[in-house]
């Protein structure tokens, strides 16, 4: 039996979130038990790929930059408009005076965050209609209501 040396990888965080979230969120799992892409309209689409996904009580935003350069563009229409919790956006609870008013606001929002043993709460996002963004060259937004 071959055993497997696991190590820190660069990209570890991410994935492991997005794994959890495939795991946990209605309008990311497969076939008809999940959500259909929606692709939002943007001022950029040919270098900002943004998608809603909807199932149940959970929805999703994606913003994908597929470019090397900053890009600022508006989201067209009002399919992407909500308040959403960014999913790779947190704030530790030492952050008192911010986390307070958003611990007020989302009680029992919370996710515990093994790696660091302290606990985060996701940063809320309102998008609205046409709503105008900015994302570093390669940068990418995941949202979820």
């Amino acid at each position: 039996k071959d055993t497997i040396e696991w190590k820190d990888h660069p990209f570890a965080r991410i994935y492991s979130t997005l794994l959890n979230l495939k795991a946990t969120n209605h309008a990311l799992w497969n076939g008809k038990e999940g959500g259909a892409m929606i692709r939002v309209p943007t001022s950029h689409d040919n270098a900002i790929f943004a998608f809603t996904r909807e199932r149940d009580e959970d929805k999703i935003l994606v913003i994908l930059n597929l470019s090397p350069k900053k890009q600022t563009f508006t989201l067209h229409g009002r399919s992407a408009e909500g308040h959403y919790k960014d999913v790779f956006n947190s704030m530790t609870l030492q952050d008192t005076t911010e986390a307070q008013i958003y611990y007020d606001d989302f009680v029992g929002d919370m996710v515990g965050a093994q790696t660091i043993q302290t606990v985060l709460l996701r940063k809320v996002e309102k998008i609205s209609a046409n709503q105008r963004l900015t994302l570093e060259a390669w940068g990418y937004k995941v949202l979820v209501k």
